[in-house]
Protein backbone atom coordinates (compact mmCIF):
# COMPACT_ATOMS: atom_id res chain seq x y z
CA UNK A 1 0.00 0.00 0.00
CA UNK A 2 3.01 2.31 0.80
CA UNK A 3 4.16 2.06 -3.10
CA UNK A 4 1.02 2.93 -4.39
CA UNK A 5 0.34 6.14 -1.62
CA UNK A 6 4.34 7.14 -2.52
CA UNK A 7 3.42 7.04 -5.91
CA UNK A 8 0.58 9.04 -6.50
CA UNK A 9 2.31 12.02 -4.21
CA UNK A 10 5.20 11.72 -6.35
CA UNK A 11 2.83 12.13 -9.53
CA UNK A 12 0.68 14.86 -7.75
CA UNK A 13 3.95 17.07 -7.15
CA UNK A 14 5.56 16.46 -10.39
CA UNK A 15 2.79 17.41 -12.39
CA UNK A 16 2.24 20.67 -10.36
CA UNK A 17 5.77 21.18 -10.92
CA UNK A 18 5.82 20.76 -14.22
CA UNK A 19 2.82 22.44 -15.51
CA UNK A 20 4.08 25.83 -13.87
CA UNK A 21 7.63 25.13 -15.97
CA UNK A 22 5.13 24.07 -18.94
CA UNK A 23 3.20 26.96 -18.99
CA UNK A 24 5.82 29.48 -18.27
CA UNK A 25 8.08 27.74 -21.29
CA UNK A 26 4.74 27.73 -23.65
CA UNK A 27 3.95 31.67 -22.47
CA UNK A 28 7.48 32.28 -23.71
CA UNK A 29 8.23 30.29 -26.85
CA UNK A 30 4.32 29.25 -28.22
CA UNK A 31 1.98 32.47 -26.79
CA UNK A 32 0.30 34.21 -28.65
CA UNK A 33 2.49 37.35 -29.13
CA UNK A 34 5.67 35.18 -28.73
CA UNK A 35 8.55 35.64 -31.68
CA UNK A 36 10.73 33.44 -30.40
CA UNK A 37 10.09 30.82 -32.90
CA UNK A 38 8.70 30.82 -36.15
CA UNK A 39 5.56 29.99 -36.96
CA UNK A 40 6.24 25.87 -38.50
CA UNK A 41 7.92 25.29 -35.12
CA UNK A 42 5.53 26.94 -31.99
CA UNK A 43 2.87 23.17 -32.66
CA UNK A 44 5.63 21.12 -32.61
CA UNK A 45 6.91 22.66 -29.75
CA UNK A 46 3.73 22.90 -28.05
CA UNK A 47 3.11 19.39 -28.53
CA UNK A 48 6.46 18.74 -26.88
CA UNK A 49 5.34 21.41 -24.05
CA UNK A 50 2.27 18.97 -23.28
CA UNK A 51 4.29 15.59 -23.97
CA UNK A 52 6.81 16.64 -21.09
CA UNK A 53 4.10 18.02 -18.88
CA UNK A 54 2.54 14.26 -18.97
CA UNK A 55 5.39 12.40 -19.59
CA UNK A 56 7.54 13.34 -16.52
CA UNK A 57 5.19 12.75 -14.05
CA UNK A 58 4.12 9.44 -15.11
CA UNK A 59 7.49 8.52 -16.01
CA UNK A 60 8.73 9.66 -12.16
CA UNK A 61 5.55 7.94 -10.46
CA UNK A 62 6.42 4.84 -12.59
CA UNK A 63 10.13 4.98 -11.27
CA UNK A 64 8.95 5.42 -7.71
CA UNK A 65 6.65 2.32 -7.82
CA UNK A 66 9.12 -0.20 -8.99
CA UNK A 67 11.60 0.73 -6.64
CA UNK A 68 9.61 0.49 -3.91
CA UNK A 69 7.78 -2.94 -5.50
CA UNK A 70 11.47 -4.37 -5.81
CA UNK A 71 12.61 -2.93 -1.90
CA UNK A 72 9.17 -4.90 -1.15
CA UNK A 73 10.11 -7.97 -2.61
CA UNK A 74 13.73 -8.16 -0.75
CA UNK A 75 11.93 -8.32 2.94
Amino acid sequence: MKKWILSLVVFVVSIAVTAIAGFFLGIFLVGPHSDTLPRALQVPVGLGIWAGVLGIPIWLSYKTFTIYKSRENET
